[in-house]
């Protein structure tokens, strides 16, 4: 069995991750049933770290953990 090459190797289990390419947010679900960015074709994604406005006007009209999405979400205090 090979070594792993970085400490986090491992699958994705966030609902939403990132483009490298385009930088665009894609769900989860449907970047593993084509298995490509649907807006440029890359297949390297990130683990999302920022969302911006527009990022979390997409991503609120998916069927996204709440919790998750309350992860990203400015606190009002």
């Amino acid at each position: 069995m090979a070594e792993k090459k970085y400490s986090d190797n491992g699958p994705f289990t966030e609902p939403v991750v990132r483009c490298n390419e385009c930088r665009k947010v894609l769900l989860m679900e449907k970047l593993l049933e084509t298995g490509t960015c649907k807006y440029c074709g890359c297949r390297k994604v990130a683990k999302v770290k920022v969302l911006n406005d527009e990022d979390l006007r997409l991503i609120r009209q998916w069927d996204v953990d709440p919790e998750w999405l309350a992860l990203f979400q400015e606190s009002s205090e």
